[in-house]
């Protein structure tokens, strides 16, 4: 299945069944991003996953792959303790799979520690989001797949600059003030 075909299914899925997985019982309040996440990852089995703003997007990852690793960046201590306390009262056996940083400083968070073509999907949900998805190109593997939550792309991002394919956007059905884009590489 290509990355396309990918997509197609997982967004089918997640408006199929919006509530995959339970939203009820996630570290946080359901957002649009949760079922097309775990539907994602269900579909493409990746071995390594990448966030900027790690919650309840970290906990879809984890739930829907059990060889799946996590690695998160955000930019608020505060904000990176609350998320493993939720996920440790959920589920401590998560952790294991999940690496958060706490990286407060713009060019290190946006910039990361990780070479090219290292993660097979990225979702960027946290702080200097146009940044972040410029890096976000150079650390997707080929046929990696980008999500940007709460995307408003007059705001965001100018296409020109990139390589990437802007897939189209997602609209959940429960939270449709929520766009999400997706990207290709």
């Amino acid at each position: 299945m290509t990355s396309k075909d990918t997509i197609e299914e997982a967004i089918r899925l997640s408006l199929e069944n919006p509530m995959i997985p339970d939203r009820n019982n996630m570290v946080s309040t359901g957002q649009s991003l949760t079922p097309l996440i775990y539907n994602l990852v269900k579909l493409m089995k990746p071995k390594a996953c990448f966030e900027w703003g790690p919650g309840q997007s970290s906990h879809a990852f984890l739930m829907a792959d059990p060889e799946m690793k996590l690695l998160s960046y955000e930019h608020d201590v505060e904000w990176t303790n609350a998320a493993l306390k939720a996920l440790q009262e959920k589920d401590a056996s998560l952790l294991e799979r999940f690496e958060v940083y706490t990286v407060p400083d713009k060019e290190s968070y946006v910039n990361t520690m990780f070479s090219n073509d290292t993660f097979d999907i990225i979702l960027v949900d946290g702080m200097w989001r146009p940044d972040c998805l410029v890096t976000a190109e150079r650390i997707a593997k080929p046929g990696g797949v980008i999500l940007c939550h709460d995307w408003y792309s007059d705001k965001i991002w100018n296409e020109r600059e990139s390589n990437l394919e802007h897939y189209g956007n997602h609209i959940d059905t429960i939270q449709p003030q929520e766009p999400i884009a997706i990207f290709t590489k």
